[in-house]
């Protein structure tokens, strides 16, 4: 076996239960060679003190080069000069790369005109845990608020008012692959996000599901709004809001939503509910690009509960609902937190069109948390 300036570790293990492990520095053009045979008839003792055992018939082994995660400069070969006992198979190297990277802090706390470090743990597949891989992440740190707090090309950050803010880098670690090919792959912190609520005004601009509510609902406003889309009505128009961190990733992001349970009513006599229903809207009401249009870091989702009575009468047709929202990676990771709100609406179709009805105190509204879902939300 040769390599360059760096240590090379030989496992064995033996019937999955322990390990025989060899370590050695060799310089250029060194070479280190293992006689199995002569170390179990030897008891010869490990760099830990285990020794082979005499009665040992078969076991595998692994190759580690101690100095380089990547292509490494170890090359393998083996010689079996008696057979009588046992064989010897080729094996075929990996790189020892990182298939995730993810921040020390998140969130990290950082005083007003104080300092606090932050840097990057990679995980490295061979090791089976996270390792200080922070220096490839440096020159790339960012401050999405620089007048709240600032950081510096080492993850360094200063407090600069009172607030919160995000910051994000990203960098290049040696992936895992199978030898020679140990490709350089960029990484960014673990993605998270942070969930909330527009209820009043108008649909963002950078929105790309803007054009698609207006279809559907004949307008851009949100909160209580009369409805005159395809399906005319009572509504509370919504966009939630995921605020992604890093706000410079690029991979889609989806919202999602869930109704906890809701019902609806007529007067005051209950036709219909349900329990726990999926209620994500369609791909057409969501932007899950966060650099779409400027965003820069945000995704949305778009809906509008309410009620459409079918013919004109003196009834009131009722709903109260609770949901509750989440972001997710397209693979279904969840990278946010639960965000919980009610609506409630009550409407009525006259000669004239739709009207709100509001015989019930705090009725057609949208607010965080949850509602009873009684006929008058008590």
């Amino acid at each position: 076996m040769e390599r360059q300036e760096s240590l090379e570790e030989k496992d064995c293990m033996l019937q999955g239960t322990q390990k025989y492990q060899l370590q050695q520095t060799l310089q250029p053009d060194e070479q280190m060679w293992i006689d199995l045979g002569k170390l179990i008839r030897e008891h010869r003792p490990d760099k830990n003190g285990n020794a082979l055992p005499p009665d040992l018939t078969s076991g595998s082994y692994e190759l580690r080069d101690l100095s380089n995660n990547g292509v490494g400069a170890l090359f393998e070969g083996k010689i079996t000069y008696d057979k009588t006992y046992g064989h010897a198979a080729y094996g075929c190297a990996t790189c020892c790369g990182y298939n995730a990277a993810i921040g020390w802090y998140n969130p990290i706390s950082v005083p007003v005109l104080d300092t606090a470090e932050d840097g990057v743990w990679g995980y490295n597949v061979c090791e089976g845990d996270y390792e200080d891989t922070s220096t490839s992440f440096y020159y790339n740190w960012n401050s999405g608020s620089p007048s709240i707090v600032t950081v510096d090309s080492y993850g360094t950050h200063t407090g600069q008012s009172v607030g919160s803010a995000t910051s994000n880098t990203s960098g290049q670690l040696e992936s895992t692959a199978h030898y020679p090919i140990c490709p350089l792959k960029s990484f960014s912190p673990a993605v998270t996000a942070v969930v909330s609520q527009r209820t009043s005004g108008t649909v963002s601009s950078d929105d790309a599901a803007l054009s698609a509510y207006q279809s559907v609902e004949g307008s851009a406003n949100l909160g209580a709004i009369i409805g005159t889309g395809p399906v005319p009505g009572c509504f509370i128009g919504n966009e939630a809001i995921g605020t992604v961190t890093p706000s410079n990733y690029t991979g889609n992001v989806i919202m999602h939503r869930f109704i906890l349970n809701d019902a609806t009513y007529e007067n005051y006599t209950q036709i219909a509910g349900v329990t726990n229903e999926d209620d994500t809207s369609s791909p057409s009401l969501r932007d899950d690009n966060p650099q779409s249009g400027g965003a820069a870091g945000k995704v949305y989702d778009l809906d509008a509960p309410g009620q459409s009575p079918q013919q004109v009468d003196t009834n009131t047709y009722r709903y109260r609902g609770n949901f509750y929202a989440y972001a997710t990676l397209p693979d279904g990771t969840r990278i946010s937190p639960y965000y919980t709100y009610y609506v409630r609406v009550s409407c009525r179709k006259t000669p004239s069109g739709f009207q709100f009805i509001n015989d019930v105190s705090n009725d057609n509204k949208i607010a965080a948390g949850t509602t009873a879902i009684t006929w008058n939300a008590q």
